[in-house]
């Protein structure tokens, strides 16, 4: 039993109570949200870090240095948006909504490449700590939806059985596809958190039941898009694909449905989240994205400026890719996919490659392999697919952190290391 408090703790800590600001602290629908209070927070963090920090992954470094050009190239597209375009057009906003950016990623990956090797004890104080939010902030969305708290709902609304048509839940971020996307990825961590803590199977089912539950309050088909990647790709991860696992899963998926037919609201729901009453599942987001070659065209290049597209020609694309590579051109959306597939790399490859030990050099046997966070990377970019860049605000610090002390997982290469 671990009984020093280390500077480390402190560290932990900080990031910790910064993403209890970012999840759970509602200030309305204007323009400063959890982040603006919770960065300094994460930026202390990083100092303590950096502090003790004596040895940096050189791959770590990747992932600041896309960022950093992604970041760059992003002020040269509204500067030169600015120049180019009539005065007409709020570049002030667009330069906000940049700095918006700027919160939502460089204190959290800042942590990301400079936190220390974490102790067994402090990566189950983080794992903990996930499963505590995720009950959280599933409580306190679902007493706001209950009871239709205006900080707590989203705009959108769906006629739930004996509530009538209510809003939707929204959590602190006022909006059911940034709040249910942050649910799928506090989920999904405290189901990973389960398996390094208490592997306790009735825990596992109330985080099952959590789930589901909020895919029903939030309604975003986004969510049951990326669950269903998370699982399929998580199977594979464990070699646990079994035929026999399919045809249960499709066994409960089509009872859903022959009940849904015969239950009015059930149906109202399926027809909801699959999109099968609408004329377009995608929510006319398809006529949009057809006019982006034609906007792109352009200039392709530079883009329309970063979140100009609406100020400019009126649309909302719904897809982080779209919106990337429309805002901040081919360049930017090159930069963008760059630095997430420089994420997803450093967290396949733990920290004990080229270590002297036998099993652990190069990281060439399965133990010192960790692509446990993978699934849920790949989930949460695939989500991207049909929201807006700005919907991640209220989860990215919380991926990133979790990621980040996830890819820790081989602790006897990581005791190798600190002896040399």
């Amino acid at each position: 039993m671990r009984l020093k408090f280390t500077v480390d703790d402190i560290a932990i800590r900080l990031y910790l109570f910064a993403l209890l600001i970012i999840t759970l602290v509602p200030f309305g629908r204007g323009s400063f949200s959890g982040l603006e209070p919770a960065v300094p927070f994460i930026i202390l963090s990083f100092i303590i870090f950096s502090l003790k920090k004596k040895y940096i992954d050189k791959k770590k470094w990747l992932v600041i240095f896309m960022f950093f050009l992604w970041a760059v190239w992003i002020i040269s597209g509204i500067a030169f948006s600015y120049i180019t375009y009539d005065k007409l057009a709020d570049h002030e906003s667009s330069f906000l909504r940049y700095v918006r950016l700027l919160e939502m990623y460089f204190p959290a990956l800042l942590v990301f490449v400079f936190i220390n090797e974490l102790s067994p004890e402090q990566k189950k104080t983080v794992y903990r700590f996930f499963i505590f939010l995720f009950f959280a902030v599933t409580i306190q969305a679902a007493w706001g939806w209950f009871m239709q708290v205006e900080n707590l709902v989203a705009t959108q609304r769906f006629s739930y059985p004996g509530m009538g048509y209510i809003y939707r839940a929204g959590g602190v971020a006022n909006d059911s596809s940034a709040y249910g996307n942050l649910a799928m990825i506090l989920g999904v961590a405290s189901l990973i958190g389960l398996r390094h803590t208490s592997r306790s199977k009735f825990l596992y089912l109330l985080i099952i039941l959590a789930l589901a539950f909020n895919v029903y309050i939030s309604l975003t088909r986004t969510v049951v898009f990326a669950l269903a990647v998370y699982v399929f790709l998580d199977l594979i991860r464990t070699r646990s694909l079994s035929v026999f696992k399919m045809l249960f899963f499709a066994a409960v998926i089509s009872g859903i449905v022959f009940y849904g037919i015969s239950n009015e609201y059930v149906a109202a729901l399926l027809d909801r989240i699959t999109g099968s009453g609408q004329i377009d599942i995608t929510s006319g987001r398809l006529a949009t994205w057809a006019a982006v070659p034609d906007i792109l065209g352009e200039n392709p290049i530079f883009g329309v400026g970063y979140r100009m597209a609406t100020e400019k020609y009126g649309i909302v694309t719904d897809n982080v890719f779209i919106s990337t590579m429309l805002e901040t051109g081919i360049i930017g959306m090159i930069l963008y996919l760059g630095m997430l597939a420089s994420i997803c790399y450093n967290a396949a490859m733990p920290q004990c490659r080229n270590a002297a030990m036998p099993q652990c050099r190069n990281a060439a046997m399965p133990q010192c392999r960790n692509a446990e966070s993978i699934p849920l990377l790949i989930a949460f970019i695939s989500s991207g697919m049909f929201v807006d860049i700005s919907t991640f605000w209220v989860s990215i610090p919380a991926l990133i952190f979790f990621v980040a002390v996830n890819s820790q997982r081989d602790d006897h290469c990581s005791v190798h290391r600190a002896r040399e």
